[in-house]
């Protein structure tokens, strides 16, 4: 069985090898049935990913609340309200609400120097990945998307590519939200809702796009690891949307 310092060590080397050290910003997917070492805690993959990046760069991790909030009758508090999105995130968020950004359907917790200003901007955006999402700010600022252990699939910032382009499925019907902050401040805001009621996600046809320079592929413990580019996310997504809207869709008969 691995000792605690043992698991950090491989942890930190395993890290080490997908060259993440500078980026200016990482969003980090992770599932942690995937990577399969049971000494390594979401803490600990937590603090990992931390030291792994210069201290000038900034961890983004999505604590998305899309079901949570609509069960709680769209009220969304900092402080309280699960993650839907995994174990990983559901720790963070319940460690750190003060890094928690202002939005009811699409948080996500930011580590860095610049991250209670990224955390209450995201309140000014009325649309889930707008220019305030930190996940909008990676992807326009040359940063990268770990997927740990879960595919190219669950890539949240491509949200943030869609609303650059707004296909036909993307949005719902207006909704106002009940946001309530990290010092329980109550704000009442509407906000314009992702739709997806007549398709399904498939995000993972970003990689048939790219090429072998546009991301890097490694392991953590048992999981595979896709470290990928965000201006080629850009360079080359985007004006395929423009051409094929339901491109990185299935519509649903």
């Amino acid at each position: 069985m691995s000792t605690t310092q043992e698991v950090l060590q491989k942890c930190l080397k395993d890290l080490k090898s997908l060259n993440i050290y500078n980026t200016p910003y990482l969003t980090v997917h992770t599932s942690m049935k995937s990577i399969n070492e049971k000494a390594l805690t979401p803490q600990i993959l937590l603090e990992c990913l931390r030291q792994s990046i210069s201290p000038s760069s900034h961890l983004i991790v999505p604590t998305l609340s899309y079901i949570s909030t609509e069960n709680a009758g769209d009220v969304f508090n900092v402080r309280t309200t699960p993650s839907d999105v995994g174990l990983f995130p559901e720790t963070v968020r319940k460690l750190f609400p003060q890094n928690r950004s202002l939005h009811p359907t699409h948080s996500v917790c930011v580590f860095g120097d610049n991250s209670e200003k990224m955390c209450l901007d995201h309140f000014k955006d009325s649309t889930p990945a707008g220019k305030y999402s930190p996940l909008s700010i990676n992807l326009h600022n040359d940063g990268l998307i770990m997927m740990i252990g879960c595919g190219p699939f669950p890539n949240t910032t491509m949200h943030a590519v869609e609303e650059l382009v707004n296909p036909g499925y993307l949005f719902s019907d207006k909704k106002r939200y009940s946001i309530i902050d990290i010092n329980q401040n109550r704000s009442i805001k509407e906000y314009l809702p992702h739709g997806f009621k007549t398709v399904m996600q498939r995000y993972d046809r970003l990689i048939e796009l790219l090429s072998r320079n546009d991301y890097l592929q490694g392991e953590l413990f048992s999981a595979g690891v896709l470290v990928i580019k965000c201006s080629a996310i850009l360079k080359k997504a985007v004006p395929v949307l423009e051409k094929l809207p339901y491109y990185f869709v299935d519509e649903i008969n």
